[in-house]
């Protein structure tokens, strides 16, 4: 009798157990976009999802409250875009997918957030957009505020663009003159993405922002000693 009673016992622990490692069998298997541990933030997943569509989401909860609350709602009006098409009739499941990178500098921190959406058009989309944070001063850098700090970066970011990029391979195949040097203007808005690296200031182009669907997405690096000498 007490033998049985041990027996029940032991398949009731190890049913526990497994139950356990089945219900969290998401957290257990997270998918790592930044391998080193840092201090800064800790990386949080965002799954949802039926038969019409597919939420994946890694984002990072940090230490600051005002980065945070710009990341959620950078990513909340993500979520919100994408739901809005589910209400459309659509055979294939829609698809949205979001990780990042980390970077930092001095007093900065920032993540470059990449984004691929399947919405049943003809091919998906990706893109990148970024978010910067000042420590000391404990406020979120885009280029207006950046703008502020260095008032000729735009001409730096445009001059540089265009030398980095003005025989780039898919440039010259794909691209058209009048597109790409409209995306390089000195606006605000055609460097929107940036991030603050050990070395340089990083600049997103995404697709269509300087050149067609199929030449892609482009990255260019202003080493900081370019601002230092404008």
């Amino acid at each position: 009798m007490k033998l049985k009673i041990i027996y029940v016992i032991i398949f009731l622990c190890a049913f526990v157990v497994l139950t356990y490692f089945v219900s969290n069998y998401d957290e257990l298997n997270v998918k790592e976009t930044f391998s080193e541990n840092n201090s800064n933030y800790t990386m949080k997943n965002l799954k949802e999802g039926s038969d019409k569509y597919h939420i994946d989401i890694y984002y990072p909860q940090t230490i600051y409250d005002v980065l945070n609350i710009k990341i959620k709602a950078d990513i909340q009006n993500i979520v919100s875009d994408f739901k809005n098409l589910l209400n459309e009739e659509h055979d294939k499941e829609y698809v949205l997918e979001i990780s990042f990178d980390y970077y930092e500098y001095e007093g900065y921190i920032s993540f470059a957030f990449n984004v691929f959406r399947q919405t049943g058009g003809a091919h998906p989309n990706t893109n990148t957009f970024t978010v910067n944070y000042d420590i000391r001063n404990n406020k979120i850098i885009d280029i207006v505020e950046l703008t502020k700090m260095y008032p000729s970066i735009l001409k730096v970011f445009s001059k540089v663009s265009y030398e980095s990029l003005k025989d780039n391979d898919k440039i010259l195949e794909y691209g058209n003159e009048e597109m790409f040097n409209k995306g390089i203007e000195e606006k605000v808005e055609n460097f929107r993405n940036f991030v603050f690296d050990k070395n340089n200031i990083i600049l997103f182009y995404n697709s269509y922002d300087i050149a067609p669907y199929v030449a892609g997405s482009f990255v260019v690096k202003i080493p900081y000693d370019k601002l230092e000498n404008e």
